[in-house]
Parts: C-alpha cells; structure tokens; sequence
C-alpha cells in the first residue's frame, strides 16, 4: 500500500510538473522524483505496524501536492516563485524524512523491554538500514538537487542528476520488495539471523518442561494453529488465542516460550511462513506479495523477514531451491 502511494504520488505530481516553466523542469523533475522517493525510504520494518507510515505518507504527499499546485497554479510563475516552491518542497521532504527517521528509531529505546527481545538483532539490523539509507538518501537528493537547480540551462547535466536519483528510487524500490538491508553481505544477514535464533533456543534451555499442564495445554495449541488456522489473519494476537482455548494470556506466552523456544509473534510466523511454503510448492507462479498475503502477513518486508528467520533463505532462493529439488518450471 505505501510502495502504492509512492508511485501515484510521484505521477501526479511529475503530471503537474508539465505545466511549469521548461527551464525549471529539470529541477522540478528531480524534486517530484525526491518526494516519491521519500516515501519509499522510509518504508516500515517487518515488525512495525504499517499504518502509522501510511498515514504520515499520505500527508506528506498531499502537502507536496497542494504546494505544487500553489506554486504552479495560484501564484504568479516568474524565478522567485519558482525558487520558494523549490526551496519549500525541499525543506517538506529532508524534514519528513528526519522526523519519520528519528521518531521509528527513538521508538526502539522508550522501553527496556524491546532492547532484550529475542529477535532484537535482526530488528537492529533493519532500524540501522533504513537510518543509514535515509541519510544516503538526503544527501543524493540534496547533492542532485543543488546540481539540477545551479546548472537548469544545461539538459545533459540535469538529466544525469534526474537518472542518478531515479535509480536510487528503484534500488529502494527492490530494497522493500527483496528485505535486503543493502547494509551488510547476503552471508553476514545469514549470520546475524542465525545467532538471533540461537540466542532465542539457549533462552529457554534450562526450563523445566515435564510440568503435565503445560505439555497439554502446548498440545492444544498446537492442534488449534494445525486445524483452524487463526494465524491466516493478519489481526490474530495473543487474545485471540487466549479466548480461543480459554485461557490466560500469560501462561499462554510461558508455554509457548518454554516449549517452542519462540516468543509468541516468532511462533505464529513459524505456522505463516510453513504455510506460504506449501503455497508456492504448489504454485510457484504465485507472486511473494501475495503468498504474504494469503498467509496472514502485513506487508511483503515483514513476509521476506520472517522467512529469511525461519528458513535462512529469501523467499526467492527457498522457491528456486524448491524448484530445482522437484524438477518443476516456474
């Protein structure tokens, strides 16, 4: 949905861009490209919810809209116009990204709680892409940005500009389709989500796991996520469960920790991520985002995570594997 609203956003507003003034096209490309892009590196990471990022999107896009139309519509064309609208949609997009920035990571430290998770390094590794790939990207966009505006009589300059930033957009762009942190190596990522989960079963090592009660009550579960599948819902938490097998949240949360060696959210992926698995087993044509649809994931990025820490793989080597294994063709 947000990788939407970046596209759209970023057509409507190239499409006013044709009725400004050709000599400021080139810079007014590269700010239109800068806003949709914006959108785009601040995309959420697999265990945030989305719809505090849409939202914030979706404002920061209507602002940048109603300030081309302002500027482009309303007020008088001339270079000074141009030069407050450039200088104003420019403030709009490094203050977005620096607020949207440090507001997500800041959220990481309001709780003790959240340090010491279980999946705490792979939740590190994502915070730190999108904060140094937000920082990568004010600096291209203000670098372009400057360059288009100081050289704007000069097509072959500014085109240049305009294509050095539009790839930057669809590396991001396959960034959040991909869950690739574009930070450290593919092995290093294997490393980090390797060590996440042994860190995760040395946890519960030393638990006592002979108690009758809780060995049944794990039965019960067990059989309830095989046979209803709750976890096909993208809203199913720890409530739903409880009231499900009439029971209380936090003997539900001991006995899945104790007996899975997983925290309650790592044990539901496990059911989603063994069920997207069969999905594309048995069509391997299905597209990621919706096999992450269909097994109960809010977004591809959380999909493409939690995928990559249950079976090591990205989604793509899993299917490729897959593929060559049984002979079939995609």
């Amino acid at each position: 949905m947000l990788r939407m609203e970046s596209y759209a956003g970023g057509i409507i507003l190239m499409a006013m861009g044709l009725f400004n003034d050709p000599s400021w096209a080139g810079p007014c490309l590269v700010l239109d490209i800068g806003a949709s892009e914006a959108v785009m590196v601040m995309y959420p990471c697999s265990f945030e919810r989305p719809g505090y990022f849409l939202k914030t999107a979706l404002c920061f896009l209507i602002a940048c809209i109603l300030s081309s139309f302002l500027f482009t519509f309303l007020l008088p064309s001339g270079n000074l116009t141009f030069e407050l609208r450039l200088f104003a949609s420019s403030v709009m997009i490094c203050t977005y990204c620096s607020l949207v920035t440090f507001s997500s990571t800041a959220s990481k430290f309001m709780s003790v709680k959240t340090l010491f998770k279980e999946d705490s390094p792979c939740r590190d590794l994502e915070i730190c892409s999108r904060l140094v790939h937000a920082l990568l990207f004010i600096i291209i966009y203000s670098s372009c940005f400057c360059l288009a505006a100081i050289h704007r009589l000069q097509p072959m300059f500014t085109a240049a500009c305009t294509a050095f930033l539009a790839g930057h957009y669809l590396l991001m762009a396959y960034k959040e389709r991909s869950g690739a942190s574009f930070l450290v190596s593919r092995k290093t990522e294997c490393k980090i989500i390797e060590a996440g989960r042994n860190r995760l079963g040395a946890l519960f090592n030393d638990k006592n796991v002979d108690d009758r009660k809780m060995n049944a009550l794990y039965e019960r579960i067990k059989d309830y996520m095989s046979k209803e599948q709750p976890f096909l819902n993208d809203d199913f938490d720890m409530k739903d469960m409880a009231m499900a097998l009439y029971s209380n949240k936090l003997y539900l949360s001991k006995t899945i920790n104790t007996l899975s060696g997983r925290n309650f959210r790592q044990f539901v992926n496990y059911y989603r991520i063994e069920y997207a698995k069969s999905l594309m087993a048995k069509d391997p044509r299905l597209h990621f985002n919706e096999v992450s649809e269909m097994s109960g994931f809010h977004s591809v990025v959380s999909f493409n995570m939690a995928f990559k820490v249950n079976t090591g793989r990205t989604p793509s080597e899993w299917l490729d594997e897959n593929l060559s294994s049984s002979g079939k063709v995609s």
